[in-house]
């Protein structure tokens, strides 16, 4: 997850030792943990992974994940190739012949992500990876409090003369502006 459970319920003002609620908190943390992995695009955690992608038909190509440790492999179109350049942070690699354009013709196999809130790091890594940003691990924090209390989707309420709720039009599925502008410096709207 994207933050740990005592954070979550630090946030709550539920103190650590009430546990009655875990599970609950915990399934709710998952969820905001995944739809912000799919707002940004890929899985955050670090690990291992093997991505196939389409060619960019460019000096350029573009990875899923980031940021990139390693790269362990890559082939075009069933050929091992050669001569290319890791972007660690951007997450692309460079290659001065370019990749082949194409559909699904280019398998990367590669360790990517970050050290998630509360993992240990891998042994025998080095440099260990980087810690999941902050504002990344905050809108996890914050959307799953809107989850949890049932405001994701509210603008506003009233409770006056006769109660009123006004949902928001933002895009369908769309987060709320707040989580939306703490990622927004790690959302990549081109990725495939």
């Amino acid at each position: 997850m994207l933050a740990t459970l005592d954070a979550f319920k630090r946030a709550l003002l539920i103190p650590a030792a009430i546990v009655d609620q875990d599970e609950e908190l915990s399934a709710v943390l998952s969820v905001a943990s995944t739809r912000i992995e799919q707002e940004i695009g890929c899985e955050l955690g670090y690990s291992q992974r093997v991505e196939t992608l389409d060619g960019s038909g460019t000096k350029y190509q573009r990875l899923r994940s980031f940021p990139v440790h390693s790269v362990s492999g890559v082939k075009v179109g069933g050929a091992d190739a050669e001569g290319f350049e890791v972007a660690a942070s951007a997450g692309m690699l460079y290659r001065s012949g370019g990749w082949a354009s194409g559909d699904r013709n280019v398998v990367v196999t590669l360790t990517a992500g970050y050290l998630l809130p509360g993992a240990t790091p891998p042994d025998g890594v080095d440099p260990a990876p980087a810690p999941l940003p902050t504002p990344i691990e905050r809108a996890a924090i914050v959307l799953a409090r809107m989850i949890y209390a049932g405001e994701w989707g509210k603008d506003s309420e009233r409770l006056g003369n006769s109660y009123s709720v006004t949902y928001s039009k933002g895009r369908p599925g769309g987060l709320p502006p707040v989580v939306e502008a703490l990622l927004s410096p790690y959302t990549r709207r081109d990725r495939v």
